[in-house]
């Protein structure tokens, strides 16, 4: 199979989380997390995911939400639900600098 398949039927099996979008210093972002996050005075664990020059934010959103699904899975199989995980996905238009 190549990988282009193989990206599709993962993209197909990932569940799908709430997403955001919000400007920080002008650049758009989406920020991804699971929907029972706890206070905004517990701490957060963030991961930062940029894409590649020639591709555009859509085709990494299947990473934002396959992580969160992963994170979720574990805290459940834990019993611990550790610190919430903020996913954002930056959306760069122009790659020039």
């Amino acid at each position: 199979q190549d990988i282009d398949s193989h990206l599709l039927r993962l993209r197909a099996m990932t569940p799908t989380f709430p997403r955001e979008t919000i400007t920080v210093g002008g650049i758009a972002v989406h920020v991804y997390s699971l929907p029972q996050v706890t206070e905004p005075s517990v701490p957060v664990s963030v991961l930062f995911f940029l894409h590649g020059r020639t591709q555009k934010a859509s085709d990494y959103e299947w990473v934002a939400h396959s992580t969160l699904g992963w994170t979720d899975k574990l805290r459940k199989k834990a019993g611990n639900p550790g610190r919430d995980l903020i996913v954002v996905l930056l959306v760069s238009q122009s790659h020039s600098y």
